[in-house]
């Protein structure tokens, strides 16, 4: 397993710009990035939950890498599957659906799963709600307001700068969407990679009768395994976010640890637990200005 679009060209031009950084070629496809701002002095593999599996850093990427620890410069790096060699401290937990195209995907979730998502699929259709896949800009835009609501008041948490959704979705990004006539009540942004699809972001309004996160994702396994993909990733999950895991694992998907190797005390934030107070000031705070806010605050965080 190995994510061709994280290590393109395309998607380094997205983060850098995005995210203020600069690029550093190290070899034919490995790159570490440092932030442009001046009292950001480290350099890292890829941002934020963007990860590569073990597989990836072949042993001269890890020569270069270790090479490069073992100087003064502040450096770190992430990988799906812990690199024995070398020391790590546990960072996430990241699950993998691997698709078999000779079983239908849902006979691996579990069993009380199942017929939940059965119940799901019947009152969507009872009550005419729509799921469609979309990459417009319009349905973008709706998409990222609901989110931004959803990270204000549900999650108090920062979200990414619109014009990240905006380039990806030029490149390998699309939404699936739940809809009832012009209402969203849900929707998941994913990334097309090669071999595999990557659940990226979600927001979702769900009733005690109806899960449009649980039948959006549901949707978008059969459309990966429909399309041929192998491994439905569902990206990183906090350690301390069981509920967030759990909702993960019962679509049959393999929990895989998440490791961080460094050469400096690099503090690991968990966002599920941590900076309980400037969440509470983001919670608070209108969600325009927090549209403004994660501009210019997310490439700080790098």
């Amino acid at each position: 397993m190995k994510f061709e679009f994280f290590n393109s060209t395309e998607f380094r031009t997205i983060i850098s710009e995005i995210y203020k950084l600069t690029p550093h070629q190290l070899e034919k496809d490995l790159y570490i990035y440092k932030s442009k701002y001046n009292f950001k002095n480290n350099y890292f593999h890829l941002p934020f939950q963007f990860y590569q599996p073990k597989e990836y850093f072949t042993d001269s990427k890890i020569k270069i890498l270790t090479k490069l620890m073992n100087t003064n410069k502040h450096v770190s790096f992430n990988s799906i599957g812990r690199i024995d060699s070398l020391e790590s401290n546990k960072l996430a937990v990241n699950p993998v659906l691997y698709l078999d195209r000779s079983t239908d995907p849902v006979r691996n979730y579990k069993k009380k799963f199942r017929n939940e998502i059965k119940k799901y699929e019947n009152y969507r259709k009872l009550e005419k709600i729509k799921i469609i896949k979309s990459n417009s800009t319009k349905d973008l835009q709706i998409f990222y307001n609901h989110l931004a609501k959803s990270y204000t008041k549900k999650h108090k948490m920062i979200f990414q700068p619109f014009s990240l959704y905006k380039k990806l979705i030029y490149e390998k990004g699309f939404m699936i969407l739940a809809k009832f006539e012009d209402e969203l009540l849900g929707g998941g942004f994913f990334i097309e990679d090669g071999e595999s699809l990557h659940y990226g972001w979600g927001s979702y309004s769900n009733t005690s009768n109806y899960s449009a996160a649980s039948d959006v994702v549901n949707y978008a396994i059969n459309f990966s395994w429909e399309k041929e993909f192998k491994y439905f990733n569902f990206g990183s999950t906090p350690l301390s976010d069981n509920n967030l895991l759990f909702s993960k694992l019962k679509y049959g998907s393999e929990p895989i640890d998440v490791y961080q190797y460094s050469n400096f005390d690099k503090p690991i934030t968990d966002l599920n637990t941590d900076l309980r107070f400037l969440r509470y000031i983001f919670s608070i705070s209108p969600i325009i200005i927090n549209k403004q806010i994660s501009k210019f605050a997310v490439p700080l965080f790098v």
